[in-house]
């Protein structure tokens, strides 16, 4: 795979929530290139809620202001959640709580999920 300015990358609820809480590491580089680089950031509005109520329950408030930062500044695409009959398809391959990460990844055409 050829890497562009033009890649989508695909970010699930733990990466969000990693980069938010800290600025050092693989997240953070990720979504650094995102910004820096020009790459588009992928997610759905549920992996936003989701990362959302993680940084709301358990993480210093910091984080949180770091994660709605970050959302405003990425150049990135909210994905539709897929209806069901293709989260089914996707469904023998992962986790089922996993599924609709897959199958958002892969239908909106990422080249790369994390």
């Amino acid at each position: 795979m050829k890497v562009t300015s033009e890649t989508k990358l695909f970010f699930d609820t733990s990466v969000l929530v990693a980069r938010a809480h800290s600025e050092q590491g693989g997240s953070a580089l990720l979504l650094d290139a995102c910004k820096l680089a020009g790459f588009t950031a992928q997610v759905t509005s549920l992996v936003v809620s989701e990362a959302s109520h993680v940084l709301e329950r358990g993480f210093p408030p910091l984080s949180l202001a770091r994660f709605y930062d970050y959302l405003a500044q990425v150049d990135g695409e909210v994905l539709p959640v897929p209806p069901g009959e293709t989260l089914q398809k996707y469904s023998s391959m992962v986790d089922p709580e996993d599924v609709h990460v897959l199958a958002s990844a892969v239908e909106g055409e990422s080249e790369v999920a994390g």
